[in-house]
């Protein structure tokens, strides 16, 4: 009952045939990332003492093991390291805890919510250092206006599924879960919608 994940370095599509060299894992937001001050806004009901610092949550957790039980390394819990594009886990577990819900739209979260599933229901998330891919970027910009929107519209839904706000299709209600996975948990997201 594992979660396989590796991890990826972000390139610009032009630059891809210029690179002569491996992707390294250390470039990946997971091994290192600034919390920039500007998303205090987005990110309002945390703490403002967390943001404009840098944070490597693969360290900080001791490679993922002591991340769980709702503890929070930037702005970062254990389903955020769940990225769909590097992961490997059972087909039969996927399709246990319901798979992808669909009311989310875009890309952002939707992944993050099937790790929290998967978490909730047991699974331990294993990182590959040693499996890196590229990411390719195809747009120089950092993204639009649109997309954005999309992305603020999934962090909602992300938090209120958590919260229990809107009821999942499957009955295996994943807040339930979450409560009996770690009782911390309900502290950590209670503010969070």
């Amino acid at each position: 009952n594992i979660i396989s994940i590796s991890f990826r370095e972000s390139i610009l599509l032009p630059k891809i045939r210029l690179i002569k060299r491996k992707p390294c894992y250390m470039k990946d937001f997971r091994y290192q990332r600034i919390v920039e001050k500007r998303w205090q806004k987005q990110y309002s009901w945390l703490p403002a003492s967390i943001f404009g610092k840098t944070y490597f949550p693969l360290e900080a957790s001791d490679q993922f093991k002591s991340y769980g039980k709702g503890r929070r390394i930037g702005i970062w819990t254990l389903p955020h390291m769940v990225l769909t594009s590097s992961m490997a886990v059972r087909k039969s577990r996927l399709i246990r805890v319901g798979g992808f819900n669909e009311c989310f739209t875009s890309s952002w979260y939707e992944d993050t919510f099937v790790g929290a599933k998967l978490i909730a229901n047991g699974a331990k998330v294993i990182p590959l250092n040693s499996i890196t891919a590229w990411h390719i970027i195809r747009n120089k910009k950092n993204m639009d206006s649109k997309k954005i929107a999309a992305i603020k519209k999934n962090r909602k839904l992300y938090y209120s599924l958590l919260n229990g706000k809107i009821k999942l299709e499957n009955q295996r209600d994943f807040f339930h879960h979450m409560k009996s996975y770690d009782k911390v948990t309900k502290e950590i997201f209670k503010d969070s919608s």
